[in-house]
């Protein structure tokens, strides 16, 4: 169902919740138009061994499934105008959407799909 601009009817508007494992979630190529990560990068840095692995996975497998043109919003207690914060968004981000496996060739003028990051 299509939502339009100023719709407050809250029944309106698409949503849908399960709980999955982020680093190889169940949905389709392309498939959301929106991810909003809250937490949960910041919960998986807690394992000392495997957390920025599976934070990696996680960023690799949300870009998996975000549409071209779509956001992926993550709110992290890291501040990306320190030391510390620019270290994770280069070892877990970027590094994340580095890791993305090659989508499948759908036509033969395919765009490249770029990443704008504001912090």
């Amino acid at each position: 169902k299509e939502v339009k601009e100023g719709d407050t009817n809250r029944s309106s508007i698409p949503l849908e919740f399960s709980v999955a494992d982020a680093r190889q979630l169940d949905l389709e190529n392309e498939s959301v138009s929106l991810i909003l990560e809250k937490g949960t990068l910041d919960a998986m840095l807690s394992d000392p061994k495997e957390g920025k692995n599976n934070c990696r996975r996680t960023v690799s497998e949300c870009a998996r499934i975000l549409k071209p043109g779509g956001c992926f919003v993550i709110i992290s207690h890291s501040n990306a105008h320190t030391v510390h914060g620019m270290e994770w968004l280069q070892q877990v981000v970027f590094a994340g959407l580095q890791n993305q496996e090659p989508m499948p060739q759908k036509s033969q003028n395919q765009e490249l799909i770029g990443w704008a990051i504001e912090v």
